[in-house]
């Protein structure tokens, strides 16, 4: 799990841009993009709280919270994609005779997971700013880092490098 963890930003990076492009539009894409979408939830979570270890004292952060949004919210993806195969919600369409009672569903849970996201954003620009004060005296600008998490693929060349450096220092007791 330690070779997940520190991965090289140009391999996270293809890890999260080219392999969803070969996934299939089929039945069978559908139980890949789950398993897919499994593997990235995993991987943030132990990045996270790998991350949590090496907070200092007194830093105000739910680990807790973190894994329950990202579990409910890979729950709700993964109901969704191999239930029904994914929804589109768009103004051009009459989504009500499309998707009936369940859009009264599907939109409080997108809400709920843009929370999600949010929080997961926070939770790791914060992790990495706080940490990297501590340990080197100087960190990097939290809206950068919040900036890097939001435009993940691209973000991930300046962050993989800085998570790699501080998962390498010892947890301290």
């Amino acid at each position: 799990m330690d070779k997940f963890l520190q991965l090289k930003h140009w391999q996270v990076f293809l890890y999260l841009l080219i392999v969803p492009a070969f996934i299939p539009d089929n039945e069978i894409g559908e139980y890949i993009s789950v398993i897919y979408g499994f593997l990235f939830i995993v991987w943030l979570l132990k990045i996270n709280e790998e991350l949590y270890k090496r907070l200092p004292k007194g830093v105000n952060l739910n680990i807790r919270l973190l894994q329950v949004n990202l579990t409910v919210s890979f729950l709700y993806f993964a109901v969704i994609q191999l239930f029904t195969g994914g929804y589109h919600i768009s103004s051009e369409q009459d989504n009500y005779a499309i998707y009936g009672w369940k859009m009264w569903v599907y939109i409080p849970f997108t809400f709920y997971i843009l929370y999600s996201y949010g929080y997961s954003l926070h939770f790791t620009a914060y992790s990495i700013h706080t940490i990297e004060k501590k340990l080197y005296g100087k960190s990097t600008e939290y809206t950068a880092l919040i900036l890097g998490l939001f435009f993940f693929p691209i973000g991930i060349w300046s962050i993989q490098p800085k998570i790699n450096r501080i998962l390498r220092t010892p947890v301290a007791e």
